[in-house]
């Protein structure tokens, strides 16, 4: 017994460093961060691909289909990947990579993305309940509709697949990846875009319900 104690308490001080590495975070949705997720690190918009390297899985759509699929808010109309239920969709990366972000249409509480460094170790697993607000699949609100930006700075990641085990409700687009952690310059200069429009565009709609009061 004390030696599957002591195994178990290895297992998990070997998991646990790694889990630690990966940090997430996220950017309410619309047209303005579809534009500008699409404009960083070499983002893979899928028009005119077919599902294969580094993605394998899934279907690339375009527009939305009632009760298969929809584009995520403030999409351009560009071809999108979206995955069924029970379906995984895998990007492979055979030299790793530090950073991995994607912008997420109508996040469900069980849309499920799984990351796995170059060996193949397990690092961390997120589910819509962690970068939705609230993970309803709304497909018209910002904190469902986002761009979500992940980042091993320990292990490179060599695997993440994207898993949705309820309905044809996962959608993707504007994936990008990096060998190399962004700035933190350039992440700075690029949130506070997003912040200045998204204050503009309240201060905007502000004004206009007081002068129609």
């Amino acid at each position: 017994m004390k030696k599957l104690i002591l195994a178990a308490l290895a297992t998990v001080a070997a998991v646990a460093p790694a889990q630690a590495a990966v940090s997430f975070s996220v950017i309410d949705g619309g047209s303005i961060t579809f534009e500008n997720s699409a404009g960083v690190l070499g983002v893979n918009t899928f028009d005119g691909l077919t599902v294969g390297n580094p993605f394998n899985g899934g279907v690339v759509r375009q527009g939305s289909t009632p009760f298969v699929s929809a584009e995520p808010m403030g999409s351009d109309g560009s071809k999108y990947l979206q995955i069924g239920a029970g379906q995984t969709a895998t990007f492979t990366s055979a030299v790793g990579t530090k950073f991995f972000g994607l912008y997420i249409g109508s996040i469900d509480n069980f849309n499920k993305i799984t990351l796995y460094d170059t060996l193949g170790g397990f690092l961390a697993t997120f589910d819509g309940t962690q970068f939705g607000d609230p993970g309803n699949g709304d497909q018209a609100a910002p904190e469902n509709n986002r761009w979500v930006i992940f980042e091993d700075t320990a292990s490179s990641l060599g695997k993440v697949e994207l898993y949705s085990d309820q309905r044809n409700a996962f959608e993707v687009d504007n994936v990008a990846f990096s060998n190399a952690v962004p700035e933190p310059a350039t992440w700075a200069m690029m949130i506070t875009g997003f912040g200045f429009v998204g204050g503009a565009m309240r201060r905007r709609r502000g004004e206009e319900t007081l002068a129609t009061a």
